[in-house]
């Protein structure tokens, strides 16, 4: 184990963290809290941004058409926000008709979203 990078802060959420997850650059982290998602810069452990939802936010979120960033919450909902401004992407949020179970995943080729749910079930978005 090496020493805390100088520089890193160490960060305090308001909320349970559930899920972490680097984007492509390793430079940045995306937090999944109980009370929504947190951008923060890897190199000095800096808040970014703070996106709150409704409710928790368990899975990891998804990086995907940068700066887009996908993710869903408990209660159902299919989060897509631009990463750099933190606004939602219009269209969403998506309501599942379940709880989703499963990371947020993309079928490249066919351009769609999809999601395992509680159900048992696949769902498949169009994006």
């Amino acid at each position: 184990m090496s020493p805390v990078p100088v520089g890193w802060t160490d960060v305090k959420l308001s909320s349970k963290i559930n899920n972490i997850v680097f984007d492509s650059t390793n430079k940045l982290l995306y937090i999944s809290c109980n009370n929504g998602v947190y951008k923060i810069n890897s190199t000095n452990g800096s808040i970014i941004w703070f996106y709150p939802t409704e409710s928790p936010v368990v899975q990891q979120v998804y990086i995907w058409k940068s700066p887009y960033v996908y993710f869903t919450t408990i209660n159902g909902l299919l989060y897509s926000i631009n990463g750099d401004t933190k606004q939602l992407q219009s269209g969403y949020p998506v309501l599942l008709d379940s709880v989703p179970s499963s990371n947020v995943e993309f079928d490249f080729l066919n351009n769609t979203v999809i999601i395992g749910d509680s159900t048992s079930r696949i769902n498949v978005f169009k994006e």
